[in-house]
């Protein structure tokens, strides 16, 4: 069993309940606390404005590159790309993979947001997209589906992303169905014994 952290940053920074700089000594504590793979700027919002998502890139993805991690935006293909992201995280339409294939550099992260269709996920990998995501991060969504993490392992080269973890037991039983990556949001940030410790425990526990 071997899976690698994927972080996501709060949905509450780009709504305007939590400001950049309350949340960066907890980005900068998890990144400092082992192996993270990857962050992405969660944008799904209406309140997600271009100058407030160039303004976080700005903050954000040089400090996330920094730590060797690879820093990722959902959606905003032109912040993303003008700034020097890593890549984009869209979702699984295929339509969606290819518009961002086609409009970002050459070596670029595409990755698609698939919730819990291996349909979609296999469409998103024919468009191009370098990891699919099943479940989904939002406070209501679906934890992924662990028989569908399984059949992806067996049958699939692209690199899987588990999503909705809504504590680290399912952290684990996630990685252990085969998923590449987990992808965690509120289950770092809000942890009373603070986020560096929730990553030290996932390398210790989840990790290489």
């Amino acid at each position: 069993m071997s899976s690698r952290l994927y972080l996501a940053t709060p949905l509450a920074l780009v709504e305007g309940t939590l400001s950049a700089a309350d949340f960066l000594p907890q980005l900068e504590a998890a990144l400092a606390g082992g192996d993270i793979a990857a962050v992405l700027l969660r944008c799904d919002s209406p309140k997600a404005t271009k100058p407030l998502v160039s303004d976080l890139i700005a903050l954000f993805c040089p400090l996330v590159q920094k730590h060797d991690g690879a820093f990722l935006v959902e959606g905003f293909l032109e912040e993303a790309q003008a700034a020097g992201c890593d890549g984009v995280q869209v979702s699984g339409d295929g339509k969606a993979v290819q518009k961002a294939r086609d409009f970002l550099d050459d070596g670029a992260i595409v990755g698609a947001a698939c919730g819990g269709s291996r349909h979609d996920a296999m469409v998103a990998g024919e468009s191009g997209a370098d990891y699919v995501v099943f479940g989904d991060l939002s406070a209501d969504g679906q934890t992924a589906e662990a028989e569908t993490l399984a059949w992806w392992q067996e049958t699939m080269l692209l690199p899987s992303v588990a999503a909705g973890a809504h504590n680290l037991q399912d952290a684990e039983r996630l990685a252990q169905a085969g998923a590449d990556f987990i992808l965690l949001g509120e289950v770092v940030w809000d942890d009373p014994d603070g986020p560096a410790s929730v990553v030290a425990w996932f390398e210790r526990q989840l990790g290489e």
